[in-house]
């Protein structure tokens, strides 16, 4: 931009001159390059100092010119202000680090899991109580997480326990003549909703589920309920299973979990027709008959 009424030019030596003519006049305030012919025009004119920011040209006839701030000035100044920067950061030896906010959250940057786990089954055996019993339980889990806490698993349980033969001939109360073995295979798939969603807090994610599936006994040898009538024998065949439960995951690191959970398994017993028989005098005895028991593992699994 042209100034009219500048502050009076201050004349300066023929060295700042020259170098003014050679390296400080590039353009003109239009921003068109100066060419040759104007450029000689231009030398015999006095040059000022800088003031105020621009560059004063006075002619001996004519009122001074001003030009704007040239490339020559804004390469040291930008030069000043880069050794200010590096003598600031000089001073100063420590490092700059940004503050970061710990937070008790982690991301679980993968989706699938797979492991192992122990614990105890007890099911219900039902009134007359010849369903299977108490045992040991163990078995194989994997796991997907589908979308935000929800995931998937399939869960194979194997429980090999003991069931009591039951006469019923006998008086009720004391109708149980011995035992036999029991080999009960259970296969479920189960809906998992973590409560803190695809992430954990200070390493756990507690859960809760639902599933189903089937449970069947894996042993075929009833020679021991030979000494029952045929009506009389019990048959733990396949059958639906309904579970609910809740539990916790402790990740110790990004790939390695330890579980704990806690479930209610409900299934249904088929009961013998020696049971139904009206001569005995079991009141309300039904066909079927649902029951429930509790049971507890304790397992590890790795993520990938």
């Amino acid at each position: 931009m042209w100034r009219r009424n500048p502050p009076p030019a201050l004349r300066v030596s023929p060295a700042l001159r020259s170098a003014v003519s050679r390296r400080c006049i590039r353009s003109l305030p239009s921003g068109r390059p100066l060419g040759s012919a104007a450029r000689d025009h231009l030398l015999p004119w006095d040059y000022s100092a800088f003031l105020d920011g621009h560059l004063a040209i006075t002619n001996p006839s004519e009122q001074p010119i001003w030009l704007p701030e040239t490339e020559f000035m804004l390469s040291r100044s930008k030069l000043r202000h880069l050794i200010g920067i590096m003598v600031g950061a000089s001073l100063y030896p420590g490092p700059l680090t940004a503050q970061t906010i710990p937070s008790p959250y982690t991301f679980l940057e993968t989706r699938q899991e797979a492991g192992l786990f122990g614990g105890v089954m007890s099911p219900g055996t039902g009134r007359f109580g010849y369903g299977p019993g108490q045992g040991p339980a163990w078995g194989v889990r994997y796991g997907i997480n589908v979308s935000g806490p929800f995931g998937l698993e399939a869960v194979v349980t194997h429980s090999p326990t003991q069931r009591d033969i039951i006469d019923p001939g006998r008086v009720e109360g004391d109708m149980v003549v011995g035992d036999m073995p029991a080999k009960v295979l259970m296969i479920d798939g189960r809906l998992r909703f973590s409560l803190t969603g695809d992430r954990t807090w200070h390493g756990l994610s507690p859960f809760v589920l639902a599933g189903g599936g089937v449970a069947f006994d894996m042993s075929k040898d009833n020679s021991d309920e030979e000494i029952l009538l045929s009506d009389d024998r019990f048959e733990f065949s396949t059958t639906f299973v309904g579970l609910l439960g809740t539990g916790v995951r402790w990740f110790p690191s990004e790939r390695i979990l330890v579980r704990g959970d806690l479930s209610l398994s409900i299934w249904r017993l088929k009961t013998p027709r020696g049971f139904r028989d009206p001569e005995r005098a079991f009141a309300g005895v039904g066909e079927r008959e649902w029951v429930s028991g509790p049971s507890f593992s304790l397992g590890v699994g790795y993520r990938f």
